[in-house]
């Protein structure tokens, strides 16, 4: 007799295994995502007698690290890519009999003396000039160069593009260029500004309404040129900047335009936009009459207090400059240009105020634009 043969078959899983099997899988996947997920930090610790609270923001890449002695407090921000715990290494005390100043010291990134005397928090720009010296600080040097109407005596290896009435006056290293770009001269000419390598200016050889701009690549030493579908009123004013684009409003007709100068494009907006770390959607009558502002987000913030240059940490207004300041010209993050009667002066926090370029012009028209690149 033939035996009947029984094929093996594996048992069927049952229902409660295979719903524990993905649990488990789940559970391990989400601890995975919290281990490797960046997040972002709180640091304490004291170097030196200095008590120091450190956050890192890993989305924006940002330290704001706050520096706390004798109940006096000093904030420093700073964009790095990589999470450091106690990302401050040293602190020196270097002091004489008015001023005690913390030299802080990082492997990763530069950071200014915190100094402060009986009054409170003095910037170390104007402190006793051995204690800078003891700080690292070596003055500032000046090559004197004059060029009729102008006068340069640090250029800090940057190139400057004054407007001229007709166009620019580029300033680089000892050279004088002329830069004409129109046949008239216009004495306020607001509607001018830089993006990336290129300069953007309304079309000031035409009156009352424009439809062409001038766009001058600066890399290139080369202008072009674009027309606009719609006339544009001289009433208008630059917004800002927002990645690749210039933001303008024409107050005037009441409409807000993209430019892009690197691809000589623009376009009317149907939405209004208005830029507040992002940009947001807001109404043109906003816009028209000031009621939003365009806020580029610095990691210092400098203002003019009397005619006193400030720099403003977290609502703190430390004074940086004793000269008397008529207005600001161009921030970056961390520095800021500005005029002192005719002359351009620099100052950021890894440098003493630095004396730029003197400008006969300024003493008259303290509009006059200026571009830096």
């Amino acid at each position: 007799m033939k035996r009947n043969k029984r094929r093996f078959r594996f048992p069927k899983p049952k229902k409660k295994t295979i719903f524990l099997f993905f649990f488990l899988l789940l559970i391990i996947i989400l601890l995975l995502i919290k281990t490797f997920k960046p997040v972002n930090h709180f640091d304490k610790y004291t170097i030196n007698g200095y008590k120091i609270e450190q956050k890192y923001y890993y989305k924006k890449s940002l330290y704001v690290i706050n520096v706390t002695k004798d109940h006096k407090t000093y904030t420093y921000k700073r964009y790095y890519k990589k999470y450091k715990k106690n990302i401050i290494n040293k602190i020196d005390i270097i002091k004489d009999d008015v001023t005690d100043c913390a030299r802080i010291k990082s492997d990763s990134i530069n950071l200014e003396p915190f100094c402060y005397n009986s009054d409170g928090i003095v910037n170390h720009n104007l402190i006793n000039f051995d204690l800078q010296l003891q700080l690292g600080y070596k003055g500032v040097n000046e090559e004197v160069n004059k060029h009729q109407k102008i006068t340069t005596y640090n250029l800090m290896n940057k190139t400057y593009y004054l407007w001229n009435y007709h166009g620019f006056t580029k300033i680089h290293n000892k050279n004088v260029f002329d830069i004409r770009l129109f046949k008239n001269d216009t004495y306020d000419a607001e509607l001018i500004t830089k993006i990336d390598d290129y300069i953007l200016v309304a079309n000031y050889d035409q009156n009352y309404y424009f439809n062409k701009f001038i766009v001058y690549n600066m890399k290139k030493n080369k202008d072009d040129e674009f027309k606009t579908t719609k006339d544009i009123s001289f009433n208008s004013e630059i917004l800002g900047n927002y990645k690749k684009s210039v933001y303008l409003i024409d107050k005037k007709h009441e409409r807000e335009y993209e430019i892009v100068p690197e691809y000589l494009k623009i376009r009317l907006l149907k939405k209004p936009v208005y830029l507040d770390q992002e940009l947001r959607d807001t109404k043109i009558k906003k816009l028209v009459n000031n009621e939003v502002t365009w806020n580029n987000y610095y990691l210092i913030n400098y203002q003019i207090i009397d005619n006193k240059l400030y720099m403003t940490y977290d609502k703190t207004n430390i004074l940086v400059s004793n000269n008397s300041v008529d207005k600001i010209m161009y921030q970056t993050d961390l520095g800021v240009y500005y005029i002192v009667n005719d002359t351009l002066y620099y100052y950021d926090p890894d440098h003493l105020e630095t004396r730029i370029l003197q400008y006969n012009e300024w003493q008259f028209n303290k509009n006059i634009k200026i571009i830096i690149y």
